[in-house]
């Protein structure tokens, strides 16, 4: 019995580090500023408590967490789980919204970063496909693209009650973008929506590359 528990945890404990993991190459995390507080160490990282959330530094950004993971090792991740975390995540960036969105190329990371902020502004689970909006912009450079991008989802949204499911790039360059967004329109019956998000900002924005990965870091007015 001794033996088993001992396996369970240290199946729990690698599950945990893939977890931590798949946060720093996929989708988005939670970030904010904590300062003070205890310090604990957990599988080579330094959590710092600060009120009521724990952080870490991961790939030298600090990530918050409501739990000191040793609470919850019992806590099995499913498969579901974690194809979720490889596509989107919300995140809560101090005072403002923000995201970071990671891709594999140009087309993919404007896709994630579009779902995710989707996934601030409503419950995409009960959106539907049933109908299709067509986008064709430009700009200066590819951080203005996607400013201009994010922006008319969200214009899309305010003005016309349209919120998107799946974002298809069928078009994309450093000035130009074509795509076809998936949806339909909003249902109080059926949608529920969630932060009043006003406008994607050119706040600390730039597209990098990252160990073969593009990410770009997106604060958002509410």
């Amino acid at each position: 019995m001794k033996q088993d528990k001992s396996d369970r945890k240290k199946k729990l404990m690698v599950g945990f580090i893939a977890f931590i993991m798949i946060f720093s190459v996929f989708g988005v995390v939670f970030f904010g500023f904590a300062a003070g507080g205890s310090s604990l160490k957990y599988n080579g990282f330094k959590f710092s408590r600060s009120g009521n959330v724990w952080a870490t530094n991961i790939d030298g950004r600090q990530a918050i967490f409501s739990y000191y993971p040793a609470d919850v090792e019992l806590i099995e991740i499913k498969p579901e789980i974690i194809s979720m975390l490889r596509n989107k995540i919300e995140i809560d960036a101090t005072a403002d919204l923000g995201i970071i969105a990671y891709g594999e190329d140009l087309k993919n990371l404007f896709s994630n970063a579009a779902e995710g902020l989707m996934s601030l502004m409503a419950d995409t689970k009960g959106i539907a496909e049933s109908e299709s909006i067509s986008i064709n912009i430009t700009a200066k450079d590819r951080e203005g693209l996607l400013i201009k991008w994010l922006n008319e989802i969200i214009f899309l949204k305010d003005t016309k009650g349209f919120l998107g499911k799946r974002f298809n790039i069928n078009y994309l360059n450093d000035n130009s973008l074509k795509a076809d967004i998936h949806g339909e329109i909003y249902d109080p019956e059926k949608h529920e929506l969630l932060s009043g998000v006003k406008a994607a900002t050119y706040h600390n924005l730039k597209i990098e590359k990252v160990r073969e990965t593009l990410q770009v870091r997106i604060i958002f007015d509410v």
